[in-house]
């Protein structure tokens, strides 16, 4: 665990022989997750272990000196009767320099971009999961980037991303070029972005956040892909068995990305969010029906065919759950407080299409440099609709963070 991890952090003091601030965050994660019997995607023993309780613990370090930027993790993953996984990653490691009065970067960092609380459509590099359980430092990409910063407070992006990669597995580590502009016009901010690959060809959107008083403001994006991808089960709605992967990715034309919202806040520091999205990547009703359906065919066959066989395609169909959004339309309503010491948030996540929900809510208390968080997390809805045949149906965690920080 220590070993990877130490080699990062020796890369962050490596630079720091100039002055510079160095700063350490150590995080624990405790999880118990409950599940769901009466889903169809839940894989009993002894073909799958369901582990209760499940945990992490992290260390993330920061080193900004000059010119040179870095941050590595490095993290635990507990998971109940399982050994401990480590894993250590270079989050960023870049060098920001201005020539000729622009700014120019070189090397690894987080470029997350776009309007929006629980989607952004306009997040064309990182592509960011914004509805995790609890934040998350994400992991930045390759990239030479230019930056031109104008009097009047606009300013404009032009990266190359994955240098030399071509078209990779993952939308993170593909190729591309990307221009992101940013314009401040009245009270109303201005975002625009496009990109370039082999896998997307070409994408361009628009979206703006306008402050309509000290109360109110509204937000909005839309973005144009002329190729996206999702992953389809090849066996649709059959009742036939896989003997290799069935989970394969299918290619589409002219997709569309979209989110309209607005934040309603009260001087008491109560504020109610809501946002309505769409994204094409996504499923339809039609495709999850028959994701479904396939399912259920399956298990109609335990006992006439091995029970391995059967649970191993359920399996791989169970990774429809791991994509940022299930379904194509998702409403969002965000209620929460922020107060000098104390936030609390519950949120509800509505999919139109089929009926299902989600409903979160936490507790969040800040002393020192300290940070406690609970939460918890259920999945709910007609009994045909995605979220209620998640394998769990309940996960409440309790998050506890110190930060240390030194300058030299």
């Amino acid at each position: 665990m220590l070993r990877p991890f130490l080699f990062n952090l020796l890369l962050l003091v490596m630079f720091s022989s100039q002055a510079a601030e160095f700063s350490a965050i150590f995080r624990v994660f405790p999880e118990y997750h409950h599940a769901n019997s009466d889903s169809s995607f839940l894989i009993p023993k002894p073909y799958h272990e369901f582990n209760q309780y499940r945990g992490r613990q992290e260390i993330e370090a920061s080193l900004q000196a000059g010119e040179f930027n870095a941050l590595a993790t490095t993290r635990t993953v507990l998971e109940d009767r399982s050994k401990p996984d480590y894993e250590s990653l270079l989050n960023e490691l870049y060098f920001d320099s201005v020539i000729a009065d622009y700014d120019v970067t070189l090397g690894k960092k987080i470029m997350s971009w776009g309007v929006g609380y629980g989607f952004r459509p306009l997040d064309v590099l990182q592509r960011e999961d914004r509805r995790l359980l609890y934040a998350h430092t994400l992991e930045g990409v390759p990239l030479l980037a230019w930056d031109y910063f104008a009097d009047n407070g606009s300013a404009f992006t032009l990266a190359y991303v994955n240098p030399l990669r071509g078209q990779q597995d993952e939308h993170i580590d593909e190729e591309s070029f990307a221009m992101k502009y940013y314009g401040l016009w009245g009270n109303m901010d201005i975002h625009a972005v496009a990109r370039l690959s082999e896998r997307n060809k070409g994408e361009t959107g628009i979206g703006f956040a306008h402050v309509l008083n000290d109360a109110l403001e509204w937000h909005g994006s839309i973005l144009y892909q002329y190729r996206y991808q999702k992953w389809l089960n090849r066996l649709s709605d059959s009742s036939l068995l896989a003997t290799d992967n069935p989970w394969q990715p299918q290619y589409f034309d002219n997709g569309i990305n979209a989110l309209l919202g607005f934040t309603w806040t009260h001087t008491s520091g109560i504020a109610l969010l809501g946002e309505f999205w769409f994204d094409d990547s996504a499923y339809t009703q039609t495709e999850w029906e028959d994701l479904r359906q396939l399912t259920q065919n399956q298990l109609k066959q335990l006992g006439t065919v091995p029970d391995g066989a059967i649970y191993n395609n359920i399996g791989t169909s169970s990774q429809f759950f791991s994509q940022q959004n299930l379904l194509q339309q998702n409403l969002l309503l965000r209620l929460s407080s922020d107060g000098d010491n104390v936030d609390s948030a519950l949120d509800w996540l509505y999919t139109p299409q089929d009926g299902g929900w989600v409903l979160t809510a936490s507790l969040k208390y800040e002393f020192s440099q300290q940070h406690i968080e609970l939460g918890a997390r259920t999945f709910g809805g007609q009994s045909d609709s995605a979220y209620k045949a998640i394998p769990e149906d309940l996960m409440i965690y309790l998050s506890w963070q110190i930060a240390f920080m030194s300058k030299k």
